[in-house]
């Protein structure tokens, strides 16, 4: 039969070498922790804390066998802790750390252990695979409107009409009718100084005769170089000159109306890109005189999406040859201010 207090006094000093060993191993003085517990496990073999903190001190000190021998004795103390370590030792010796609870006679009292550690695995897994399935909605989402701004060459980006036929067509019907490509683009103070020169040379054209007479009776050569042979001969001219400075005059104004209506109508249809921000300021888009542009026309800024998002409105503010400075104003329609980018799109905005 066994003495209570010789007992107590042992287990006292059973608990007072753990916790000097457990002192030991969390100020980092492992071989002393190691022999503290091999003092506690003299005292009592079954210790199951002494075996656990002895196993996690031959760990700690690289001795990987070591600590799993440990493992058995250690029984039901602590599941947790033990599991965290068993996982440790597999990986130290790259094995499975279920092998290893197979070996183990306590291994039925980490299968709960194990079953919550596969659920959390595959909870882990499903909001991994959810965040994915989002990032990648979000993504095609922003490509669906935002459009794929990496690897923009910007020397490649070329500004040019979407249509060129709707812009020859209203130039050669701007040659009979000279106001006529003007009034369709709504450019109605162009399209009446147009329609009054043209209305001007038909009246000419109608009081011809008259006119004729006037100019006849106005201009005598005799009157100003005198009277002789090349006097004679610049007065038969006097109305023949006029004939073919009239034609002349309205060859050229009906090329010109045809110029100047194809290229407003060019211009409506142009699109270009942004292709500069400097110091987040000046922005400046690829099109300027050579596209017949004009300080104070306007162009809608879009993303480069299937579905774009118009940005805001760009005001070109200085023209050069092949570039232009514009100011833009954010559209309001978005909650959020839309930042312009280089590769941007621009059309130009008509109405």
């Amino acid at each position: 039969m066994s003495d209570p207090v010789q007992n107590q006094v042992q287990n006292n000093e059973l608990d007072a070498k753990i916790t000097e060993a457990i002192e030991c191993y969390n100020s980092k003085n492992i071989p002393k922790a190691i022999m503290k517990l091999r003092e506690a496990i003299a005292i009592d073999d079954s210790s199951q804390k002494a075996h656990f903190y002895l196993a996690l001190s031959y760990m700690e000190n690289g001795s990987v066998e070591e600590a799993a021998d440990e493992l058995p004795k250690c029984g039901a103390y602590a599941p947790l802790k033990v599991f965290d370590l068993i996982k440790k030792i597999a990986a130290e010796a790259k094995i499975d750390y279920k092998q290893i609870i197979n070996e183990l006679p306590q291994k039925d009292l980490y299968a709960e252990i194990i079953s919550q550690e596969e659920r959390k695995l595959d909870a882990q897994k499903a909001e991994e695979h959810e965040k994915r399935r989002e990032e990648e909605k979000k993504r095609l989402e922003a490509m669906e409107t935002e459009g794929d701004y990496d690897n923009i060459f910007v020397d490649a980006l070329r500004s040019a009409p979407s249509n060129y036929i709707i812009p020859v067509f209203m130039g050669l019907i701007s040659v009979p009718v000279w106001g006529a490509g003007m009034l369709l683009a709504l450019r109605i103070p162009k399209a009446v100084i147009r329609f009054v020169f043209q209305y001007v040379f038909y009246y000419i054209y109608m009081n011809r005769d008259s006119i004729r007479n006037s100019i006849l009776g106005a201009v005598d050569f005799n009157q100003i170089v005198g009277y002789g042979s090349t006097a004679m001969i610049m007065n038969n001219w006097r109305w023949p000159v006029c004939q073919m400075i009239y034609v002349v005059a309205i060859l050229v104004l009906a090329l010109q109306s045809f110029v100047v209506s194809f290229f407003e109508w060019y211009k409506i249809f142009l699109i270009g890109n942004i292709v500069e921000i400097r110091n987040n300021v000046d922005i400046y888009i690829n099109a300027g005189f050579n596209q017949h542009l004009d300080v104070g026309d306007n162009f809608k800024v879009w993303t480069r999406g299937h579905t774009p998002i118009m940005k805001g409105i760009a005001t070109v503010m200085k023209i050069e040859e092949n570039s232009s400075l514009v100011e833009i104003r954010a559209s309001i329609e978005h909650k959020e201010v839309q930042q312009p980018k280089v590769g941007d799109i621009i059309k130009f905005k008509w109405l």
